[in-house]
């Protein structure tokens, strides 16, 4: 079985999606600083972007994009949903790709005097 792989387009690097939350203050940059921080709107979810200093990887030092997002329902009949996902990137000078990945989804539903489901995903890889 063969599997052919093509590239059709690209969202960006990792700067726009942190300079995407930037805009709405006017302050785009063109490269990461720790400390950088924003909040961008897509769809009308509210993502929340930080950069804080990572790990060394491989002997790189990385800084640590996190792109996370959050949502609680209002309580319905006793029913309540709710879920939160984290994103991180490792990134390092060396690559425009992350040298460290990890993902975290959490999220539960629940109706009066039960819990329907509960869920806490954690996924994690770094570059060969």
């Amino acid at each position: 079985m063969d599997i052919e792989v093509e590239l059709k387009d690209r969202m960006g690097s990792d700067l726009s999606v942190v300079n995407a939350a930037r805009v709405s203050f006017g302050k785009t940059h063109e490269t990461l600083t720790e400390g950088d921080s924003g909040t961008l709107y897509e769809s009308g979810i509210q993502f929340t972007s930080k950069v804080t200093k990572g790990e060394q990887i491989k002997d790189y030092d990385t800084v640590k994009i996190q792109i996370s997002t959050s949502y609680v329902s209002d309580s319905l009949l006793g029913y309540e949903y709710e879920y939160s996902y984290t994103f991180s990137f490792y990134m390092s000078e060396i690559s425009s790709l992350p040298l460290k990945f990890e993902m975290r989804l959490t999220s539960e539903a629940k109706s009066p005097g039960a819990q329907l489901y509960s869920i806490d995903l954690k996924y994690s890889a770094n570059a060969k």
